[in-house]
C-alpha cells in the first residue's frame, strides 16, 4: 500500500498546483451564469482590498525611500548585459 502512495504521488505531483482551461470550464457548468457573477463579485473585493491596502502601503513606502528625481546611469559605465 505504501508504494502504490509512493507512486501515486510522485506520478500526480507535477498536477498538484494546476488549474487551467479544463478546470474553469467544469466551474462555469456548474455555477451557472449567476453563479460566476457571485464569484466575480467577490474576487474584485478581494482585489480592491489587497490594491487599496497592502500593495497601497507597499508603493507609499517605495515613493519615501525613492530618489526625487531618478536618471538613467551615466553610458560610460557599460551595460551588464555587454
Amino acid at each position: 500500500m505504501q508504494t502504490l502512495n509512493l507512486a501515486y504521488s510522485s506520478t500526480f505531483s507535477t498536477y498538484r498546483n494546476f488549474l487551467g482551461p479544463p478546470h474553469i470550464k467544469v466551474m462555469c457548468r456548474l455555477l451557472g451564469y449567476q453563479g460566476i457573477a457571485v464569484v466575480m463579485e467577490e474576487l474584485l473585493k478581494v482585489v480592491k482590498s489587497l490594491l487599496q491596502g497592502t500593495i497601497l502601503q507597499y508603493v507609499k513606502t517605495l515613493m519615501e525611500v525613492m530618489p526625487k528625481i531618478c536618471r538613467l546611469p551615466r553610458h560610460e559605465y557599460g551595460s551588464p548585459g555587454r
